[in-house]
């Protein structure tokens, strides 16, 4: 048995855990330990009995998580043949969509005004621009303060409170940093017990890029960001396999895409070229869902901001005045509506794995399909497709239409309402049931889209507001 994923509401009264049979045989959960008490009775269910390979909701109510914000405490599932335990702190979850070059950003009004039209809620940027953040209405993944390679105590203090923080950028890519000998896994280690003893408000962010050496430092955040950048130089489903690996070895914690939104703006001292070009706006669209349908929970591009004088790593990013910039741009503003309205629900999200993800298909073997289970009361069915071309040259993708899907459901689940998610909006689609298989069909399928599949009467109605207020169309 293997706690897979785990979730808290805004208030952290509610807790979300998600629990995989990995064994051969069924499983039943006797026993749900935290802070060294049995909340088994503060725990509804949806199935006590789990089927070999299969899964199970377990919602915990209680004021006890809302308590303990910020502090750390293990918790176990117990059956009767096995058992899990995951140590994690304790936080409110947060989809955010938001961007690196945050510094850039707040530096000028101009810019601060591009962000909040392509709908970014969260920057990547220093201390020093929190205050200006928050006059717009961003949160902030705010860099460590540094002094001599240690923790700037007194800046840092100034901030631990502070509601303008979303969570702090302890290292990039210490799979790099540390491997060359940069900084030391001792040094990690005790810059991250010095922040949890300093600051119970806030989590702690790293972003890895080495997905074959992720456990060495995936344990280390309270999120986990992985920052795959495909384009021109590798396939783009590289980019489910780095969320992949992230979430394997992140457990129960939450991992975040950071998807490529920029190009290198000349070729570098040695003469090579990899990332020439900016993604393409669907291109772009495609690398975002091949993150969410496999279970990312939050998406910050890389990047708005322009480096192109630094010769070793030329960054041109959002800002810049590249034609091909302008396109993307307006690709990422017709994404906020929908990743606005999908987060209210996928930051809850469990990417459902193992051989029952294998019995749903679709009339097209193009179209890959993966299921999230939100709460205990939603799934959504998120549907790619792969029939393109992602090219040094260029991206070409072939629309898909008239397309069947069959989805076979957990027995225990029930819906009363279903509905498409995309760059258009929300809309409502018939199914046909059969006990717990269900089918409908779609007219089109470009690039991608949601078809959520809901027991909440409630959330088709939260879900348009949400788009509606951020939809950038």
């Amino acid at each position: 048995m293997r706690i897979a994923s785990l979730s808290f509401t805004d208030r952290a009264n509610t807790a979300y855990l998600y629990v995989y049979n990995d064994g051969f045989e069924e499983e039943r959960i006797l026993r749900i330990m935290a802070f060294n008490r049995d909340y088994m009775s503060y725990s509804d269910i949806v199935s006590e009995k789990i089927p070999p390979k299969e899964f199970s909701v377990i919602k915990i109510t209680s004021s006890d998580f809302s308590r303990f914000i910020g502090h750390f405490t293990s918790i176990k599932v117990e059956g009767e043949k096995s058992l899990d335990e995951v140590g994690i702190r304790v936080f409110p979850t947060f989809f955010p969509v938001g961007s690196y070059g945050g510094n850039q950003i707040l530096s000028d009004k101009d810019n601060t005004m591009e962000a909040l039209e392509l709908g970014f809620d969260t920057l990547v940027a220093g201390v020093s621009k929190i205050e200006e953040a928050k006059k717009y209405g961003f949160r902030v993944i705010a860099y460590v303060p540094y002094k001599d390679n240690r923790l700037d105590i007194e800046s840092f203090n100034k901030f631990a409170k502070d509601e303008g923080v979303l969570a702090w950028y302890v290292i990039d890519e210490p799979d790099i940093q540390i491997e060359k000998g940069r900084y030391s896994l001792d040094w990690l280690t005790h810059t991250v017990r010095e922040i949890y003893r300093r600051d119970k408000m806030h989590p702690t962010y790293i972003v890895l890029c080495k997905p074959f050496i992720f456990e060495k430092y995936a344990g280390f955040p309270d999120v986990l960001a992985v920052d795959p950048y495909p384009v021109c130089i590798l396939p783009l489903t590289y980019v489910s396999f780095e969320v992949d690996r992230g979430i394997e070895t992140a457990r129960p914690k939450p991992v975040w895409l950071i998807p490529q939104a920029f190009r290198h703006g000349r070729p570098k001292p040695n003469g090579s070229w990899g990332w020439k070009r900016f993604p393409k706006p669907d291109e772009e669209r495609l690398m975002v869902y091949l993150g969410l349908s496999h279970g990312a929970k939050g998406i910050i591009y890389y990047t708005y901001h322009s480096v192109i004088d630094n010769v070793r790593d030329p960054v041109e990013g959002m800002v810049s005045r590249h034609p091909d910039a302008v396109t993307l741009k307006r690709g990422i503003a017709h994404l906020s509506g929908e990743l606005h309205a999908l987060g209210e629900v996928l930051r809850f999200g469990y990417h459902v794995t193992g051989p029952s993800a294998k019995r749903s298909y679709s009339s097209n073997g193009s179209i890959e399909i993966n299921e999230i289970f939100c709460r205990d009361d939603t799934l959504l069915v998120m549907l790619v497709n792969h029939d393109y071309i992602s090219a040094v040259d260029g991206f070409n993708i072939s629309e898909k239409r008239d397309v069947e899907f069959t989805i076979v459901l957990p027995k225990w689940f029930d819906f009363e309402d279903s509905f498409i998610v995309d760059e258009k909006g929300l809309e409502d689609i018939k199914v046909s049931r059969k006990n717990n298989r269900i089918v409908f069909k779609l007219g089109s399928i470009r690039v991608a889209k949601t078809v959520v599949l809901t027991s909440d009467r409630q959330l088709f109605k939260m879900m348009d507001e949400k788009y509606r207020v951020w939809r950038r169309i």
